[in-house]
């Protein structure tokens, strides 16, 4: 694993991030005390603050509404500070997964795993959604293509609870977040981004609740940071697209597992099974729809 993490430049890209960007950011992230690299040895060192004071986020679980809120102000924060910003194209090492190499490699992984993905996750997956992922398996370069399309931003690319820490408050208006775990930093869609986080870390009846003023805060927030040009509507439909990514990764997760590693691993059940579930998020916005044919 952190051999093909190297060689696909993950190491390097958090390096870098935090050597070259961490004074460019205006969200919280751990404070660096040393960072170091040897690309021909592959060795990459880096010196980062202890966040242990702070509380991590639990994929499982799920985060409560207080917390959703703070990352929805750290996302907009984010995002409308790199919006169409120029410094996107100038940055070598970001990860830009419109490049058509790119989306070539992923529609190819996706054709050979998402079967086997599918089979393991049957028991649990919502009616509807084996359908499909038959339906974006040919659509995969449309899919990178759009949402690494203008409007971009700077975005984290896998801003999740498994990698973000809360601190304690009794609302979501003094909820703080630091992220960590920058390896796939690079341009897209911040729609996308939110889709991702939303998904995956809000159970469906707490996600059914409190997204519409979850969605709108973030919103404001992309306006009050100097977005322009940018409608709710629009937003809508770029937050509708990019929950598609969703089940491509789960199902690329799952389904590229040896056999030997998914059978004999009792954790399956309780990691992918809410996973699996949370996939309901994409029956409800209809995303189906959006799905050339």
């Amino acid at each position: 694993m952190e051999k093909a993490h190297a060689e696909k430049g993950f190491y390097e890209r958090e390096t870098r991030f935090y050597a070259e960007l961490g004074d460019n950011i205006n969200v919280r992230t751990p404070i660096v005390y040393h960072t170091d690299m040897d690309l021909s040895a592959g060795d990459h060192v880096l010196l980062l603050e202890d966040l242990q004071y702070l509380l991590a986020g639990d994929q499982v679980l799920g985060c409560n509404e207080g917390e959703a809120r703070a990352a929805m102000r750290y996302l907009s924060a984010l995002h409308s500070s790199w919006w169409n910003d120029d410094r996107l194209d100038s940055i070598p090492w970001l990860l830009d997964t419109g490049m058509v190499e790119f989306y070539g490699q992923a529609a190819e992984l996706y054709t050979k795993v998402y079967e086997p993905g599918l089979d393991r996750l049957s028991d649990w997956l919502p009616p509807g959604i084996e359908g499909m992922a038959r339906q974006l398996m040919p659509t995969i370069p449309w899919f990178f293509k759009t949402v690494s399309s203008e409007p971009r931003t700077l975005c984290h690319r896998d801003f999740r609870l498994g990698n973000l820490f809360f601190s304690s408050g009794n609302s979501g208006d003094d909820v703080e977040v630091a992220a960590v775990d920058w390896e796939q930093v690079g341009p897209q869609r911040g729609a996308a981004e939110v889709a991702y986080f939303m998904c995956w870390s809000l159970d469906t009846e707490d996600r059914r609740r409190i997204k519409p003023g979850l969605l709108q805060e973030y919103h404001a927030g992309l306006l009050a940071g100097g977005v322009h040009d940018y409608s709710y509507e629009n937003f809508m439909l770029d937050y509708r697209t990019g929950l598609l990514r969703n089940l491509f990764t789960l199902l690329i997760v799952v389904g590229n597992l040896p056999e030997d590693r998914y059978r004999d691993d009792i954790t399956n059940s309780a990691i992918f099974k809410p996973m699996a579930i949370r996939m309901q998020t994409l029956i409800d916005w209809d995303c189906d729809e959006l799905i050339p044919g």
